[in-house]
Parts: C-alpha cells; structure tokens; sequence
C-alpha cells in the first residue's frame, strides 16, 4: 500500500536575507518560528564541508548488491553526524534555539514517526544561494547515535532524517503555480522523452524498463543515425518537437534525461556538462552556460508553435567528484529558467545502476494503480529501495516542484480530465 501524503503542508520554511538571515518556519495552524542563522558566507562554506561528509557517508553505500544492516546504520550514523555539525555551525545561537526548533518540526510533523494518518509535507521556497539540505539532516531525533543490527533498527534509523519520513518539495521564490496533471494519451499512455548516456549501463536498464510500462516514448537521444536530430535546447523549450523534425501528437508530459553530470563552479572557467552518448559511443556534451544562452532563439522558435506547460524533468545524472548541494543547484538551472514544471534529481552522486534501480521503482509506482502523486511516487520508491537492497541511497533524490502533480487521463475526444 502506497503511504498517501498530508493535504496541505504541515510546515512551510522560507529564507529571509534581509536585516537577518534567519529561517521562517509557519506551520498549518499559522504558528511561526524565526530561526536566526549565521552570514551567508558562512553558511556556505559549511555547506561545503556537509557535503564532503556526505560524500565519504555515500562511499559506503555504493553498492548494487544488498547491504547488511549495520553497513547502512554506520552510514546513517556518519551522516547523522555531520547534520549535527552542520546545524551547530549554521544557527546563530544554537545552545538557546536548538531545542525550540527541533521540537517545533516535530509538533509539526506527528506522522514522522510511521506516516499515519498522512506523511507530512514540507515546502520549502528558497533560492540557490539559500540551499538548506534539509532531506539530509536529522531532525525527527538529533541526538540519534545507536548501532544498527537488523533490518527494523534501519528503518528506525532512515526515519530520523526527512527523506524518509516526510515529503519534502522544493520551489523557487520566483516559480509559478503549475499544472497539476500530468496528461495521458487517449490510449492511457504518458508521453515521455528519453535523453541518455548509452554508455552507462543505468541507462541501457532505464531505457529496456520504459519501454515495458504504459508510456509514448520519444527517443532515445541521442540516436546514432539520427544526424538531423533537434538540439537539446529546443527539445527542451518545445516538448511537441519529435526527433524527426516533426511534431508530436501529443505534447512531452515527462523529460527523463540518463547521463553522466559533471558540476565544477570552482573551475575557470566552471563546468556544468551533461554528457550524453548514442548508442554507438560518440558523444554529445551539454554545456549548460550554452544552453541558457541559446534560449531566447530557441523560446521564439518555441512561441511559434503555441507551446503551453512544459514537462516534469527527471534528472537521473551520475556524476564524479565532489558534488556540494549548490553545484548539484546549479546542473538544475536551465529548468529554472525555462520554468519547467518541476525537477527530481539527487543532492550527490549515484552510481548509475542504482539510480536505475530508483527510477523504475518511481514509475512503477506513478504509473501503477491508483491515484498516486508524484511526491508519494518519490517517497515509495525510497523505501522499496531500502526493502530491496537494504539501501538507504535513495535518500538522495529531491523534489523541486510540486508533489501534488500527478497522472491524469486525456479522453479519446483529446479532452484533458484533471
């Protein structure tokens, strides 16, 4: 049984940075919390220093095989660690405000602990330069330090951190509200486009997988042979547009995009790549700064056709070396600026059969019985991947957009039925 998500969020958290820089945190009775936090600056460098405890935490977790309880308890426990740093670090007073914080997120949250009756919702609005990872740190129980034996002290263990015991959606301050669906063909199929590393054997998974679920598949791409296939950017900008040339009959619902990523800003000059093969091995690499600059063309050309709502992005990118929450910010930035419906990616590096593993549990669910949101969608896939292979990894995936989207049939007279 698929656990459903609360209604309405159970906390919204916004990042003020004007006099202050502090968190807002409203809960659904209107409650308010102003947590002050230090300089921007200084948040930022221990964002950094997260992230390489984060990256020795996920070391221990790479593996496609099972895990024995105690590999991903240690894991847990490192991670957990490093949430503790991190908090002590960020808040401007944390021996007054930690205890009033914590337990205001608790009190929020009563379904933390088991997700009945709903698994709470946490919205957050925050810009990249305010990243929190807050999927990532342990807030249902702070002072959590135990040794994990069995497969039941791990799943106690995963529910400390909002990964696994809330849905958590992240939008811009700048984003608009979205359409909620969706949309099926006539035929009860969602239109997806397909991009992919052909070199990756994640992808080669991901690929044969959709193709065995109900879905119109465009692509993949690139495609060896398909020398006259559009660019990237007006894939992006136009979902009706087909390999081809030509136009879809039905618009793209969902952009799943395979790839190795690779995320510098400390370069010079930055890297931000995703690199794409064909099934041949030659490969395309998407320079992301070329993308946001080709963009004004590539939205007028766009116009032309009429094009409304754009597609929910799956960014399943594995990617290597050290990868901070706001250079995993920045691989999203083209999907900002086109305003896509919404963006799941990972807050890290996965490896590429695992992120497969992921995905197909994700579509599994969205397209299986039942009316399941995206954000349900998410939140199962993470703990089928845990049952499976006793892996806590898919904690890593984020949700930036809204949870409530979901699937919605078109009727055969191509009426969309929300």
């Amino acid at each position: 049984m698929i656990a459903k998500q609360a209604q309405s969020p159970n906390i919204t958290i916004r990042t003020e940075m004007k006099k202050r820089h502090r968190l807002v945190l409203k809960d659904a009775w209107n409650r308010v919390l102003k947590v002050e936090l230090r300089d921007p600056p200084a948040v930022s460098s221990n964002y950094v220093k997260f992230a390489r405890s984060l990256a020795r935490s996920q070391t221990m977790l790479n593996s496609f095989g099972r895990l024995e309880p105690d590999c991903g308890g240690t894991a847990l426990a490192e991670l957990a660690k490093a949430g503790r740093i991190f908090l002590a670090s960020v808040l401007r007073r944390p021996k007054q405000e930690y205890e009033e914080f914590l337990t205001f997120l608790q009190v929020a949250c009563p379904g933390w602990v088991d997700g009945r009756p709903d698994v709470p919702l946490l919205h957050i609005v925050s810009g990249k330069a305010e990243y929190f990872p807050w999927e990532l740190l342990p807030l249902f129980d702070v002072r959590w330090n135990e040794r994990v034996d069995d497969f039941v002290g791990l799943q106690d263990a995963c529910r400390i951190f909002p990964a696994f015991s809330a849905i958590v959606e992240r939008r811009f301050p700048d984003s608009e509200e979205a359409d909620p669906c969706l949309y099926t063909t006539p035929e009860g199929r969602l239109p997806l486009r397909f991009c992919w590393n052909a070199d990756l054997e994640g992808a080669r998974a991901e690929l044969g997988h959709l193709r065995t679920r109900p879905i119109t598949l465009e692509g993949p791409y690139p495609c060896h042979g398909a020398k006259t296939a559009p660019s990237f950017v007006d894939q992006l900008t136009d979902p009706r547009l087909a390999l081809s040339g030509g136009r879809l009959r039905h618009a793209d619902e969902v952009l799943h995009i395979s790839c190795h990523a690779i995320a510098d800003i400390e370069a010079e000059p930055k890297r931000l790549e995703y690199h794409l093969a064909d099934d041949e091995g030659k490969c395309v690499v998407i320079d992301l700064d070329d993308v946001v600059g080709e963009f004004f063309s590539s939205w007028d050309r766009a116009k032309v056709q009429g094009v409304l709502s754009l597609p929910l992005v799956f960014l399943n990118a594995c990617g290597t070396g050290l990868m901070d929450p706001v250079s995993a910010m920045s691989l999203l930035e083209p999907f900002r600026i086109n305003q896509n419906r919404g963006v799941i990616a990972t807050l890290g590096n996965l490896p590429d059969r695992v992120a497969a593993k992921y995905s197909k549990a994700f579509y599994n669910v969205l397209l299986g019985p039942g009316s399941v949101t995206v954000g349900e969608a998410l939140h199962a896939a993470k703990w089928r991947l845990l049952e499976e292979l006793g892996n806590p990894i898919g904690m890593l995936y984020s949700l930036h957009g809204s949870s409530r989207l979901q699937v919605a049939p078109t009727n055969t007279n191509g009426e969309k039925m929300p």
